[in-house]
């Protein structure tokens, strides 16, 4: 496995690409990176080049200088692809990822586009009210909140906190896809609830049972079975 950095938007972007064969592009979720994803990269690179960035403001990549709307992830996206040189691939986004992803495939049509536990659906819920408040809160009293409300985007400062109000400002849930769509999912997701799929187009939906939110690090194995199940 290799680890490389390029230049993404004006931002150091760092990501790692291991094994040969058709291009497999992962996209992580909100407050992980590449690193979470090792396990899964390993048993995809004996059939597949994976390549995974860490995506800005996460892992080892450099930051947005201004805060970042949904479209700019897009953009950014986009460049990393062309830059990388990566034609005819499969493209996997989990949570957030799973936002970019079906943005980007929205226009460009990709060989097979896996959305696992994808966060599309951004209603006018709890979660989203707490996240919106201006009252003043101590930093402690924030984190125990959101371990409450059991969500996977932990607190941030400045610019990721400002990006954070804009995504989730925007419900995804009506995009459809140009391509066949995949769906993975922990039965016992408590992030993106279960529920939340039947508000999302797909051809396929594959659950896991006893799994959670982050099947790439509770399940890495079953996660690629399902991947290779629907190649």
């Amino acid at each position: 496995m290799q680890e490389k950095k390029i230049q993404i938007k004006g931002l150091d972007i760092n990501y790692k690409i291991s094994g040969e064969g058709s291009p497999f592009l992962i996209l992580h979720g909100w407050g992980s990176s590449s690193q979470k994803w090792i396990k899964v990269i390993n048993l995809l690179s004996f059939k597949f080049q994976v390549i995974v960035p860490d995506l800005p403001g996460f892992g080892k990549s450099e930051e947005p200088k201004e805060a970042w709307q949904m479209d700019d992830f897009k953009e950014f996206l986009d460049e990393f692809i062309k830059k990388v040189k990566i034609k005819n691939f499969y493209l996997l986004g989990h949570s957030f990822g799973g936002s970019i992803a079906l943005i980007y495939n929205i226009e460009k049509k990709v060989k097979r586009l896996f959305l696992v536990a994808p966060s599309l659906v951004r209603k006018n819920t709890l979660k989203k009210r707490i996240f919106s408040l201006r009252v003043p809160c101590p930093l402690f009293c924030k984190k125990v909140i959101y371990k409450l409300i059991k969500t996977d985007y932990p607190y941030y400062q400045g610019v990721m906190k400002e990006t954070l109000q804009n995504i989730i400002s925007q419900d995804l849930s009506s995009l459809r896809s140009l391509d066949k769509t995949v769906l993975i999912w922990g039965k016992n997701d408590r992030i993106t609830p279960l529920s939340h799929v039947k508000l999302i187009e797909k051809d396929v939906l594959e659950i896991i049972p006893y799994a959670g939110h982050a099947l790439e690090i509770e399940v890495p194995d079953l996660l690629v079975e399902k991947i290779l199940n629907n190649i």
